[in-house]
């Protein structure tokens, strides 16, 4: 399946993403990516209304078959309403991380805070993650084939210093 990083928002390198309302509320969530690394989402802890929370501070809990995992805030800001959906159906994360599995409406501090990027810098991040996986898996295979032609090398070089040290052949 192929991950989605809708470009109408901005995302924080925790994997949340931040979407100005025409109202100036911002909506939060989680990305594609961060859904499916969690897995299957059991149970969400969603913030109390009111509350005010700065960039980058735990804003909600998100438990999933494999773990239990902070939501990190992407920007500073109050809570003025949250997903309710979500606590009888949290699976909503998963099935529509972009639309109705949203986590919470903020009014931002700062609507131009510092600290998102675009959703193609975002989606950058995975791309460079991918290959720098393969050219160490490359450079892995590559010291495997020098290491293992060494070492298939070493019974003919250790008999032949042998016959030199000793003097003798055991041909």
């Amino acid at each position: 399946m192929s991950l989605s990083y809708p470009d109408d928002r901005q995302y924080h390198p925790e994997h949340l993403w931040a979407q100005p309302q025409t109202d100036g509320s911002v909506l939060v969530g989680i990305s594609d990516y961060a859904q499916e690394q969690l897995g299957a989402v059991i149970f969400v802890e969603l913030p109390e209304t009111g509350a005010h929370f700065a960039q980058g501070q735990s804003c909600a809990s998100i438990e999933s078959a494999k773990v239990t995992s902070d939501a990190i805030m992407p920007l500073s800001g109050t809570v003025l309403e949250v997903n309710a959906a979500l606590a009888d159906t949290p699976e909503l994360l998963n099935q529509s991380p972009y639309a109705e599995g949203w986590l919470a409406r903020v009014k931002p501090d700062d609507p131009a805070e510092p600290g998102r990027i675009s959703a193609a810098a975002y989606a950058a991040q995975f791309v460079r993650r991918h290959k720098g996986g393969a050219v160490i898996i490359l450079l892995l295979f590559c010291l495997f084939l020098i290491l293992n032609s060494v070492f298939s090398a070493l019974p003919s070089m250790g008999t032949g210093m042998m016959n030199a040290v000793v003097g003798t052949s055991y041909t």
